[in-house]
């Protein structure tokens, strides 16, 4: 080893005897060698010459065969011609994972219903129901007029599902409206009179029956 100025002082070197998981580096620190891996070495050489140099490096103990990278579908890493890879043990295991050939396998947003699916338009970003093809996040069916969950940010003004939404009186509409009902200043079923409000003491009470009028005095 020498210093930056190349003068040779003499720096203390590791003990490369036996490199295992605790060898550590001249600074102390753990290389955390593991046997039967293989690991780079990086060569830097700093030129101090004006005119010319001689360097030799001399390697012992490494593969001298050229290496191939190509990718291994199984590993659990996704390379540039696989569109997924869980790793053998989780490949080819069925919906919602990837197929063994490390290709796409049935799943949420592939646009068909499989699996536990509700539904799948391959987007399925629908809050709401506003036509057949709507389908929530999740691949489950989003809210709808009938469900029996009043969605108020849907115009929802109430919902008692699909069989009792009949627009029955004090009910609930096919549209999820409110059905015919005391209050709604029109005169139906068994109501003596309806004003539109609930008030009492205003010549209809808030039964919609007859009442006397007070007046204050």
């Amino acid at each position: 080893m020498v210093d930056d100025e190349g003068l040779g002082v003499p720096q203390e070197q590791p003990n490369c005897a036996g490199l295992s998981a605790t060898t550590t580096d001249i600074a102390g620190n753990p290389l955390n060698l593991v046997e039967g891996q293989v690991y780079e070495v990086a060569v830097f050489q700093a030129e101090r010459h004006t005119c010319q140099s001689n360097y030799r490096l001399t390697l012992s103990g490494f593969t001298q065969v050229t290496s191939v990278c190509a990718p291994q579908c199984g590993d659990g890493i996704v390379t540039a011609d696989e569109q997924c890879d869980e790793g053998q043990e989780f490949n080819g295991a069925g919906y919602g994972h990837c197929k063994a050939d490390c290709t796409l396998g049935e799943r949420c947003g592939d646009a068909v219903v499989n699996g536990p699916e509700a539904c799948d338009n391959g987007f399925n970003q629908d809050r709401y129901q506003l036509s057949a093809e709507s389908c929530a996040p999740g691949c489950v069916a989003p809210g709808f007029c009938g469900d029996g969950v009043v969605d108020s940010q849907f115009d929802e003004e109430c919902d008692a599902t699909t069989e009792m939404n009949t627009g029955e009186y004090n009910g609930c509409t096919a549209d999820c409206k409110l059905g015919p009902r005391c209050g709604d200043g029109e005169v139906q079923g068994d109501e003596q009179c309806d004003d539109g409000n609930r008030v009492n003491n205003d010549g209809c009470s808030v039964a919609c029956t007859i009442e006397p009028k007070v007046t204050a005095k």
